[in-house]
């Protein structure tokens, strides 16, 4: 799986399974919202024609939010093992709310990161800290800080050396 959180309620998951692969999103500001709706459902036609056979990447607790409707979900593509193109509901994203979380996100370059992260935060965000990110060097305090001057080095760095990121300094921040 991969996934973003923007920490203002906005969220994307790839989900990769045997079966296929479904990415969905969740805009909390779209009309198209669960938490807009009475019931709390996904809103029609989102999800028309989607596959039982990927049902887990809709239903799995993980992509709830606690108390929330039953999924936050907003827009949803498909595409099952052995298509030809992606499937989606029958629905239109009103607002462009998978267009907004994925354009510029996901456009493969460390400017275009740089770009939204600086947008997001309201403050410059270093293009060569984001370059050394994609580039998977190795993170160290110092490129920490050069994104946050006021980052927890050593939980930074613990959660990166977590997550499988390459670390330099991790026994000295213990």
């Amino acid at each position: 799986m991969a996934s973003m959180r923007n920490g203002s309620g906005d969220s994307y998951n790839i989900v990769f399974r045997p079966a296929g692969w479904v990415v969905r999103g969740f805009d909390h500001e779209s009309e198209l919202s669960p938490w807009a709706r009475d019931d709390g459902s996904v809103a029609p036609g989102v999800l028309d024609g989607f596959p039982d056979a990927l049902r887990s990447a809709i239903d799995e607790p993980a992509f709830r939010t606690e108390g929330g409707p039953v999924t936050d979900l907003t827009f949803c593509a498909w595409r099952l093992a052995g298509d030809e193109a992606w499937s989606a509901g029958p629905v239109d994203d009103v607002g462009g709310s998978a267009e907004w979380l994925f354009d510029v996100i996901l456009d493969g370059t460390p400017l275009g990161y740089q770009r939204f992260a600086s947008e997001y935060y309201e403050r410059d965000v270093p293009e060569a800290a984001v370059a050394a990110f994609y580039a998977l060097q190795p993170a160290d305090g110092t490129l920490v800080t050069s994104l946050d001057v006021e980052a927890d080095v050593p939980t930074a760095l613990a959660e990166l050396h977590d997550m499988g990121y390459p670390v330099q300094g991790l026994e000295q921040t213990s």
